[in-house]
């Protein structure tokens, strides 16, 4: 059915299957256009959607009663959940405030630390040892005295703990010591006696035979010796050979002169007989002064004990010096007989000494 001309249709229904065409030009507008009033008296138009109704959210809202629509966020979709001393969780729905200060006051001391229920903190400290001097700890006193042992005592008292201020003292009788030890270094040390007149320092027991020691000759002549105790012949040749690395010794001079002997029977059998001293550990004869020397001459049949005697000059006290007995003969053979192995009636012992010359020694 169709009706042309019509002024008013009251309907509750229309079925429209076909372009609905309107205005004064019955267009039937474009895709996605709506049908928009133009006014009372006026024929409606096609017209471009301008609905602003929007649709919200569990986090939007929109509110459709103000021009334009006023959009606002209800809380974000994902929530901060904080942990520790206060926890909860937060999404922007509602203010909140976190609390990011500790207000616990339970603390826990542990040993000497104490606290009591009213937080009061304390140390607990040795009331013997350890005193509170003007709200500062102070030492007492150590809690392990020093006893004052042999040959030492104290200013007061035989004990000392700090508690007061102490001398200590070396008795000036020093006994029960076993050493006796000085620093060494370039400095010089000394150990020095009494000496008043009739009440000089004695000594008792003291073995001064270590070569280390510096001693006057009046105390100490012999530096060294060596003796042949057990028979030996020896024959020496024309040049200068050792008598016995045996005899080879060394000595600390104790002052610039040393005097050195050699005692045993001797044969030169119508020879001269010549005897050296070498400094086994330079290699070379000592020349200075000259060593190498002529001692002996015989009839050619005599063995007569004989003393071969040297004297050494320029030497330096503490030092330490090396000799060795040489011989030779003016022609083959010269010879030098010592020593009896225990056998009565044989050779007496050979004997290489050193001693100490002293200090006034005059050389011409």
């Amino acid at each position: 059915m169709s009706h042309t001309n019509l002024v008013t249709i009251n309907s509750t229904e229309i079925n429209n299957s076909g372009p609905l065409r309107v205005g004064d030009d019955l267009k039937s507008g474009n895709s996605g256009q709506v049908l928009k009033s133009q006014g009372d008296g006026l024929a409606p138009e096609w017209g471009a959607d301008t609905d602003t109704t929007y649709q919200g959210s569990a986090t939007i809202n929109i509110n459709p009663f103000t021009t334009p629509y006023t959009i606002n966020c209800l809380k974000v979709p994902n929530t901060l959940t904080f942990t520790g001393y206060d926890t909860g969780t937060f999404d922007g729905s509602s203010a909140l405030s976190i609390n990011l200060v500790d207000t616990n006051t339970t603390y826990t001391g542990t040993t000497p630390i104490d606290i009591s229920p009213s937080n009061v903190i304390s140390i607990g400290y040795d009331d013997d040892t350890i005193i509170l001097d003007g709200g500062e700890l102070g030492v007492d006193h150590v809690p392990n005295a020093l006893t004052a042992g042999t040959n030492i005592s104290f200013s007061s008292g035989s004990t000392y703990d700090g508690s007061a201020a102490l001398t200590f003292n070396l008795d000036t009788d020093i006994e029960d010591m076993r050493e006796i030890t000085y620093e060494s270094g370039f400095f010089a040390t000394s150990l020095t006696g009494n000496d008043y007149p009739g009440s000089e320092t004695t000594c008792t027991y003291l073995d001064l035979t270590s070569a280390t020691n510096i001693l006057p000759a009046a105390v100490s002549p012999f530096l060294g010796t060596k003796i042949q105790q057990t028979y030996i012949a020896k024959s020496f040749s024309t040049t200068y050979a050792e008598y016995s690395s045996n005899f080879r010794m060394s000595f600390v001079a104790q002052s610039a002169n040393a005097l050195v002997e050699f005692q045993a029977v001797i044969a030169a059998y119508s020879k001269i007989f010549y005897g050296a001293l070498y400094d086994y550990n330079a290699g070379s004869f000592w020349t200075t002064p000259q060593t190498q020397t002529r001692f002996k001459y015989d009839n050619g049949v005599d063995q007569d004990p004989t003393t071969l005697y040297w004297y050494l000059t320029g030497l330096t006290a503490g030092n330490t010096y090396y000799i060795s007995p040489y011989f030779k003969g003016s022609a083959a053979y010269v010879y030098v007989y010592a020593g009896n192995g225990g056998i009565a009636n044989q050779f007496a012992p050979g004997i290489f000494r050193v001693s100490d010359g002293g200090a006034n020694v005059g050389v011409y």
